[in-house]
């Protein structure tokens, strides 16, 4: 009788219980919009049809930067020609800037936030980049030009 008793509690207890949802926070109150910017109302902040000259880069946080000659043709919004081999690449604006994904790149799939100065001015300067399929790898931080 008493075990008749402490399984109908258990049953009425489970049936009690409801999910609650799960509210995911947003880094400083702001919503993540996932919108790719090579559209035609974006104009100028796109790599869309560019031409950029990776010169330098460095592998961590330390070090010196090591030089580099590769040529980086960004065609259509999201075929890239990494010296003159076919890939892909993604870019996203994002609250601060753009998201630049470059898959199949010599240190792996990388991804790092370039802002739009970096766009207008045709230059990035040691922005970090990171093997989104290996978050444990380090940084590699690029220099780029972009062909006029």
């Amino acid at each position: 009788m008493i075990s008749l008793r402490i399984y109908a509690a258990i049953l009425l207890l489970l049936a009690s219980c409801q999910k609650q949802p799960v509210e995911v926070p947003t880094p400083y109150g702001v919503p993540y919009i996932n919108t790719p910017i090579d559209t035609p109302n974006v104009s100028g902040l796109t790599f869309n049809n560019t031409t950029w000259i990776l010169r330098q880069f460095r592998i961590g946080n330390l070090g010196g930067q090591q030089n580099a000659s590769d040529t980086l043709l960004f065609q259509g919004v999201k075929t890239l020609y990494y010296n003159g081999i076919i890939t892909q690449y993604a870019s996203y604006k994002t609250p601060a800037g753009i998201n630049l994904t470059l898959y199949e790149s010599p240190w792996g799939t990388i991804s790092g936030e370039v802002y739009p100065y970096n766009l207008q001015q045709g230059k990035i300067i040691g922005i970090a980049f990171k093997n989104i399929l290996n978050p444990n790898n380090q940084s590699v931080y690029l220099w780029m030009d972009k062909l006029k």
